[in-house]
């Protein structure tokens, strides 16, 4: 069974800079309350995939990643299932083969 974790992006209310956190469920659990909570402003919360990239990257999505066989595409989650969404493959079913032969490059939200 894989890891539940999450990745929270927020910004700052103010001065718009960027604040990424990571908890497991275990911790979003025991700490409903996160100090300064009302100086940021929630703008996505991501699901890690349970996968790895061919650097030991973990895959989250909304993470962009770079295949040699489909190029650049976006992690997403799509019935059930987290894909690799490219516009003209529509997308594939990320499996521990394919994710190793990918590179995380960035996120949707950077």
């Amino acid at each position: 069974m894989r890891e539940h974790k999450y990745r929270f992006y927020n910004r700052h209310k103010e001065r718009k800079d960027w604040s990424v956190s990571e908890k497991t469920l275990e911790e979003i659990i025991d700490n409903d309350s996160w100090q300064g909570a009302s100086m940021w402003e929630k703008v996505a919360t991501v699901e890690f995939t349970g996968l790895k990239d061919k650097n030991g990257v973990e895959i989250y999505e909304g993470d962009l990643v770079l295949d040699k066989k489909i190029g650049k595409s976006e992690v997403k989650f799509v019935n059930a299932s987290f894909v690799v969404w490219h516009k003209k493959t529509q997308h594939w079913i990320i499996g521990t083969k394919r994710a190793e032969n990918m590179e995380v490059i960035g996120n949707i939200y950077q």
